[in-house]
């Protein structure tokens, strides 16, 4: 751990002390990679008093027995160069170096093997982690990540869309398969929403109807189609508010009409 250097205060508040704050009342958006990250660091740090290696500690933070560590663990290392990719694209050279200052230290976590002793982080790249979460949450926003009841909801009724399409008779088998894949993948993309956040929800909804275009006028305008993007389509609002959002629902069908009209 660092020597706790005094950040500049009236009060004389330690970099050790701000990354105590942060981590006790830790409020997360998830719009960025950054913030994922520290939201799965937090869930972590919770852990390492009860846990005796680098597995079991991060099992508890995921919520996910100690068999799937190795699994699910490269998806949240995964966040660290996505932090840097998302800070790159910003411009912004101080942000940048700060980036490039931690992010070794981002990387402890996930650098040694699962199961030696849990090990911690300098507190100093903690605040610098937040520090970039908010900027890049003002700059490069993901979308939004509806709470926890409205996400359960929206689960609900693509598993129900799901059963309706598996069961449906009006549709080619191979039809009602690409929409069954697809649909799967957006709620596991929900599921995952503290790893990939509200970019992958859209992506995989994006998926789905870009897939029925391909397929063609047939598979676009069939029942379980046409029953899965009204779901869908509350999905990808619900991820993607704002004006944009709303045109972006507006357009999609004339885009797809023209889009078929040009045939193969």
């Amino acid at each position: 751990m660092c020597s706790c250097l005094l950040v500049a205060s009236p009060k004389g508040i330690t970099l050790r002390d701000a990354a105590s704050r942060l981590r006790s009342g830790l409020v997360a958006t998830l719009d960025n990679p950054a913030d994922r990250l520290r939201a799965l660091l937090h869930a972590y740090f919770a852990a390492l008093p009860n846990s005796k290696t680098i597995r079991s500690a991060w099992a508890k933070a995921l919520d996910i027995e100690g068999a799937d560590v190795p699994v699910v663990l490269p998806q949240v290392a995964a966040l660290v160069s996505a932090i840097h990719a998302a800070v790159a694209r910003q411009g912004r050279s101080a942000y940048q170096e700060m980036c490039e200052h931690h992010i070794e230290e981002w990387l402890k976590p996930f650098a040694i093997g699962l199961d030696n002793s849990p090990v911690d982080i300098d507190s100093s790249a903690m605040v610098a982690l937040h520090t970039i979460s908010d900027f890049l949450s003002e700059r490069a926003s993901e979308g939004v990540v509806p709470d926890e009841d409205a996400r359960q909801s929206l689960r609900e009724e693509l598993l129900a869309v799901i059963e309706e399409a598996r069961e449906s008779d009006d549709t080619p088998v191979e039809v009602r398969q690409l929409i069954l894949e697809r649909l799967h993948e957006i709620v596991w993309a929900i599921d995952h929403v503290h790893i990939g956040g509200p970019g992958a929800v859209a992506a995989a909804v994006e998926r789905l109807a870009g897939s029925l275009v391909i397929a063609g006028r047939d598979a676009a305008k069939s029942p379980p189609a046409k029953r899965s993007w009204g779901v869908v389509s509350k999905v990808w609002s619900a991820f993607r508010t704002g004006p944009v959002v709303l045109v972006a629902l507006e357009a999609w069908p004339d885009i797809a009409e023209k889009f078929l009209e040009l045939g193969p």
